[in-house]
């Protein structure tokens, strides 16, 4: 076409039609990928995780902090802007402390979170059974322990507060149950849980702003801490950006899948108006004929685009089943997905479609 030359035979016609369906049906797979991965991404960012990471600081404590960790406390508390603190041995999305008990026999494994009283209520964890930890009883940090709903149902404990969670040693009252919570990534499945209280344990400190002024909060947080640990510098992270840091190697998917999708539409769009130029070039005379006889200029459109959507049908029906296929394993990676709807395929094949007739 670019020579100026017009060549023949139903072989190279058949080899045009045929790049042009392989074009066309991988911007077909990439605009599916690319809309349920990006679908997928928002209801990671958007689900009720059973606490609320948004406004929270955290910061790993150093022995000469711990050592005075009271102190610390109560003067960071004397800040209005800081609304709570608490202390634990991880935070939500990274709670990786496994511990076993044997029962008749056979082994059964549970996730460990050692926190104070504050921590529950700090991330505004519900407590639906029982009670909370409480400062003023000491006694609790002797392993008194909480449940969530799923470690009741997988401990198989009927009534559970009160009742003592043998075969771990030390054995542990449960003194209360919270409603199940995201405390790992949402690649994961909700798993049973045991929160504790041990200070010792506990050397990652949690505090709850305010929302207002919070570089002055953070400074104010720093000039405390160097109070206590000039030799250590203040490393600290916010709860919902680290959250959101689980998933970087999937939003990095999905922009992979954004730029692609631009540059095969891109390569589609070139191979297309090749195809029309071609096209055009061939049917001047049929073209010229048809108007005399009296042909509208809408009807000479619909004879040229016909062949395309034709192509646009053959690529879409090729690209549906790998587009589901390939969304359908990537989403298994996630204990908690979407559902692959119909309105993604259709949305791509309707700008396909736009694409092929806007040619």
């Amino acid at each position: 076409m670019l020579k100026g030359q017009k060549t023949k035979g139903s072989s190279a016609a058949f080899l045009r039609k045929l790049l042009i369906v392989f074009q066309f049906s991988i911007s077909i797979v990439l605009i599916i990928c690319t809309i349920i991965v990006d679908h997928q991404l928002n209801y990671v960012k958007n689900k009720n995780l059973g606490f609320q990471k948004e406004h929270i600081v955290y910061f790993g404590l150093n022995q000469s902090v711990l050592s005075k960790i009271d102190v610390f406390k109560a003067s960071l508390l004397q800040y209005p802007d800081i609304k709570m603190f608490s202390t634990s041995n991880a935070i939500p999305g990274r709670v990786t402390w496994v511990e076993g008990r044997e029962v008749d026999k056979k082994n059964q494994y549970f996730n460990l979170l050692p926190v104070d009283p504050d921590f529950i209520d700090l991330m505004k964890i519900s407590v639906i059974q029982g009670r909370n930890f409480s400062w003023q009883n000491p006694s609790d940090t002797n392993f008194n322990i909480i449940l969530n709903e799923e470690a009741v149902k997988y401990f198989g404990i009927q009534n559970p507060v009160g009742k003592h969670l043998d075969n771990w040693k030390p054995s542990g009252i449960i003194i209360g149950v919270v409603k199940d919570f995201n405390y790992q990534s949402l690649q994961n499945n909700i798993g049973p849980l045991v929160l504790c209280w041990r200070p010792e344990w506990n050397f990652i400190a949690c505090i709850r702003l305010s929302g207002n002024n919070i570089p002055e909060t953070i400074n104010h947080i720093k000039k405390e801490w160097n109070k206590l640990s000039p030799e250590f510098p203040f490393e600290y992270y916010f709860l919902d950006q680290s959250f959101a840091k689980l998933y970087k190697s999937e939003q990095q998917f999905g922009k992979m899948f954004q730029y692609f999708s631009i540059i095969s539409i891109l390569i589609a769009c070139l191979g297309l108006f090749g195809l029309a130029s071609f096209t055009v070039l061939q049917r001047t005379k049929e073209i010229g004929i048809r108007k005399v006889h009296g042909a509208t200029q809408a009807t000479i459109v619909n004879l040229l685009t016909r062949d395309f959507t034709k192509l646009v049908l053959i690529a879409t029906v090729i690209a549906w089943p790998v587009a589901w296929f390939s969304m359908d394993k990537w989403l298994q990676g996630f204990a908690f997905r979407i559902q692959i709807s119909m309105w993604a395929f259709i949305a791509a094949f309707l700008i396909a479609w736009f694409i092929a007739l806007s040619r």
